[in-house]
């Protein structure tokens, strides 16, 4: 049976292949990939077969005034329409689109070919999105360049870098599945790998024979695939906004303190001592935000840089661990600051969801300011059903959304817009899951829901009815543990004790320390030059530099 073989009773997934100019092997290789794909199935007998949607394949008019991409366009089945998209980029972000007849969407007023098609598949909902970046170096030869072909090299250069930034959250991590290489090889055998898991999903569907008998999946496991993904996704941080000397990446568990909120004020102990007595007296001053969320629903508010995205980083990978692992300088870490994963927690199945990426799934109409719980719920089953993490179905989020076992972990409400053309996200965002949570409280649901304080309104906050948790400043203890475990992660050489007696003896640093985001980078800053600037103007100005630069 010849692979392209076009047999009705087929099913037939289709794969958008977009991309510019600069990565044509890369395209000849997806034509190769699913050809011995497609070969792997006749020998299985398998019901399906991939077809690769390339404008390669596909004639087009070559006398009529329509550009090369306008060709493309008008001839070439959408990526929306498609089951896969794969968007190849290297050092050219393409050429800008003529939008005539084409539908906007967030790839901007003027968009390229590519970044057009991008959107169109990641804003649809239907094909499954696999983005690839090449970081090798190209061969130019520059001396040979005019300043004009010059110009237009850098600002594509620009363009691409440009475009991986949008796609990346407030952690750096990449929002949907996107994938670095330098080598052909390395590309090709993650994509096959990819293509063969998607057709794997969809096999049993269309190769059952209607009167086999339907085998339930167990719904009640958490699949260890997606314990493996949360594992690999969540436990990388990477260093290098911080540094422009030398790359610096790490394992979060390597760095990780606690993230901590005040202590709530009990109002009679057991001995019938006031509240003021026992605060004084007894209480400790701080609990573990996870404790905390180990009990009930929290709305975390923090500052920017008190470490939001890093705890729901870490809920991820504990959630994935099924446990808090062990960590460098454990023993250092006084008791009131150690974390365990509450049992309340360890069942769950947990879902983060970045807001500043999710709310393009609420689908909003112009004029809405308003959604209802079934609307919330719809959204985030769109976002699931178009990213797929770690290939957790609906079915199963359904099912354990019933039973009211899902961590539901929404990371940063301020990163809504509170408006974009003629809706309002995020108050829309916000009505819907002030409908939710009822629903979602009396099943025994368990959501996190973080923002910077200005990201609601005590209005808000009060509808949403949350415990408040807010972040504390990082106190003395976890400062010295986490430089501690900072230089130990990155093998610095600096005098670390030297960097702590300065860091407490100086007032003017106490702003620094306190938050993790400054802290980091007072590290990173000692790091690299082994001392601080006595003037406490030059060192916010080099630590504003790493960060925003």
């Amino acid at each position: 049976m010849a692979s392209n073989n076009t047999n009705t009773d087929h099913k037939i997934l289709r794969v958008f292949v977009g991309s510019p100019g600069d990565v044509s092997a890369e395209r000849e290789a997806v034509s190769k990939i699913i050809e011995r794909l497609n070969n792997e199935f006749d020998a299985e007998q398998s019901a399906i077969r991939l077809q690769a949607i390339r404008w390669e394949n596909y004639p087009h008019p070559r006398d009529t005034r329509w550009t090369p991409q306008e060709a493309i366009a008008n001839t070439l089945p959408r990526p929306a329409v498609c089951d896969v998209a794969v968007f190849i980029f290297w050092n050219r972000i393409g050429t800008v689109l003529d939008m005539t007849g084409l539908e906007p969407n967030s790839a901007g007023d003027q968009p390229t070919g590519s970044t057009w098609e991008f959107y169109d598949a990641l804003e649809s909902n239907k094909p499954r999105v696999l983005t690839y970046r090449k970081i090798a170096q190209p061969d130019e030869n520059s001396a040979q360049e005019t300043d004009d072909e010059f110009e237009k090299r850098v600002e594509q250069q620009r363009g691409v870098r440009q475009f991986f930034k949008i796609l990346r959250g407030p952690n750096g991590e990449y929002t949907h599945y996107t994938q670095e290489y330098e080598q052909l090889s390395d590309f090709t055998a993650d994509l096959k790998g990819q293509l063969r898991v998607f057709v794997r999903e969809h096999q049993r569907a269309v190769s059952t024979p209607s009167n086999a008998p339907i085998v339930q999946p167990d719904l009640d496991t958490i699949p260890a695939t997606y314990l493996r993904y949360l594992r690999d996704k969540y436990q990388h941080i990477d260093l290098g906004a911080f540094s422009s000397d030398e790359p610096l990446a790490t394992r979060l568990p390597l760095i990780y303190v606690p993230a901590l909120t005040p202590a709530r004020v009990v109002a009679v102990d057991n001995d019938g001592r006031s509240a003021k007595q026992f605060l004084k007296s007894e209480r400790p001053s701080y609990e573990t935000v996870l404790h905390r969320l180990g009990e009930q629903s929290l709305y975390l508010p923090g500052n920017a840089g008190q470490g939001k995205s890093t705890f729901c980083q870490w809920l991820m990978l504990i959630m994935g661990q099924g446990k808090v692992p062990a960590m460098p300088l454990d023993e250092a870490c006084e008791p009131e600051y150690r974390e365990s994963l509450p049992e309340s927690l360890a069942d769950r199945l947990p879902v983060l969801l970045r807001l500043s990426e999710f709310w393009r799934s609420l689908d909003l109409q112009a004029g809405q300011t308003e959604l209802g719980r079934y609307q919330w719920e719809q959204a985030l089953c769109r976002w699931l059903d178009r990213h797929r993490p770690g290939d957790l179905t609906l079915e199963r989020f359904r099912h354990y959304l019933a039973q009211g076992m899902v961590l539901l972990v929404l990371d940063g409400a301020d990163e809504v817009p509170e408006s974009e053309g003629k809706t309002c996200p995020r108050q829309a965002l916000l009505s819907g899951l002030t409908e939710a949570l009822p629903d979602w409280t009396e099943r025994g649901v368990r959501v996190l829901l973080t923002s910077r304080p200005y990201g609601l309104n005590r209005s808000q906050v009060q509808a949403l009815a949350l415990e408040e948790a807010p972040l504390a400043l990082l106190p003395w203890p976890l400062q010295t543990l986490f430089v501690k475990r900072w230089f130990k992660a990155v093998g610095g050489q600096a005098d670390v004790d030297a960097l702590l007696d300065e860091l407490q003896s100086r007032e003017d640093l106490r702003e620094l320390r306190e938050n993790p985001l400054l802290l980091t980078a007072v590290c990173v800053k000692y790091h690299n030059q082994k001392r601080l600037p006595q003037d406490i103007h030059d060192l916010y100005q080099s630590i504003v530099e790493q960060v925003l630069y």
